[in-house]
């Protein structure tokens, strides 16, 4: 799930058309980024198709 994930969290950044949903979108890819460090996971290299 993570490599889907920070792709679609971009997404959102990039195309959301209020600030509520691009500040959850960088709040959601922060927590993930902490719990990544925190449990040391490495997620596959996988190819997202969108």
């Amino acid at each position: 799930m993570l490599p889907w994930a920070y792709r679609y969290l971009t997404l959102v950044q990039t195309h959301a058309q209020t600030d509520t949903y691009r500040l959850l979108a960088e709040l959601a890819e922060a927590w993930l980024q902490v719990i990544q460090e925190e449990r040391e996971i490495t997620p596959d290299a996988m190819k997202v198709y969108f």
